[in-house]
């Protein structure tokens, strides 16, 4: 192994095997709702409730939040590919073609797998993104369970259980 960093072609090509949730990161600024996709997003910590997510230095809604210090995570559901779509893109007008709701002063997306309200409690760089590490102030749950959208392989899927309905630890022993 070489100190050398990898091409980022072969970084994007490796990662683009990682499958991860989707969701929308979501802050009120200028009584305006704001939002981006993202899959850089994860637990982190059990006591206390913690999120982390990375979003792009440069991105404008980065800037909406430290001013803010607020943040809504939408975790979407199977069947919001549109949804996610419409996130990614740069357009200005993101909240027009979904229904979304004020949640604790943060914009909540209707029919997502689930929902958390932010706080950030520190904040990392880290290349071309920054860290938000965030305790988890509020949280809603669907009445009725809906799969979660997940992004692998450079396409939306969804999870599914294995098909012998052994837990995943036990396919790596003997």
């Amino acid at each position: 192994m070489t100190n050398e960093l990898v091409s980022t072609e072969d970084f994007k090509a490796i990662m683009a095997t990682v499958c991860s949730q989707v969701a929308v990161v979501t802050a009120m600024a200028a009584n305006r709702p704001h939002g981006a996709t993202v899959t850089a997003f994860c637990s982190l910590s059990l006591h206390p409730p913690m999120i982390v997510v990375a979003l792009n230095q440069t991105s404008r809604l980065l800037g909406l939040i430290n001013g803010t210090g607020r943040l809504g995570i939408n975790l979407l559901a199977e069947g919001q590919q549109d949804v996610a779509d419409c996130f990614a893109s740069k357009s200005d007008n993101k909240f027009e073609s979904v229904r979304w709701r004020l949640r604790g002063e943060l914009p909540a997306i209707e029919g997502s797998a689930g929902w958390l309200g932010c706080r950030v409690a520190k904040q990392l760089g880290g290349g071309d993104h920054d860290l938000l590490l965030c305790d988890v102030v509020d949280t809603v749950r669907p009445t009725v369970a809906r799969r979660p959208l997940v992004y692998g392989s450079r396409e939306y899927g969804t999870h599914s259980g294995l098909s012998d309905g052994r837990p995943l630890l036990a396919l790596a022993g003997p």
